[in-house]
């Protein structure tokens, strides 16, 4: 086994620590989707359960379903609240 030191270590470069901000930005449209007036109720609770950090299938189904009726139905909003969300973190 070679020594510790010779052994090659991948560089930063192509990782995920530049994909943060973007991944911040949609966890805030997330987050501010939940409580968003604009939306029923019930659609805001799918998405409050489905970004619950619950291991499983269940919670990427309510995400998944959540995800379709705001593209769907809400994509006006969806699209402003992404933009006041983008516009805030520049």
């Amino acid at each position: 086994m070679p020594p510790t030191s010779t052994i090659p270590r991948p560089s930063n470069e192509g990782s995920s620590a530049g994909a943060c901000p973007g991944v911040r930005t949609y966890l805030r449209v997330a987050k501010r989707l939940v409580t968003e007036r604009h939306l029923p109720r019930p659609l805001r609770l799918l998405l409050a359960f489905a970004i619950l950090p619950i291991p499983g299938p269940v919670d990427e189904a309510a995400l998944d379903l959540g995800a379709l009726m705001i593209a769907t139905f809400y994509r006006p909003r969806l699209k402003a609240v992404l933009h006041e969300e983008r516009s805030r973190s520049d």
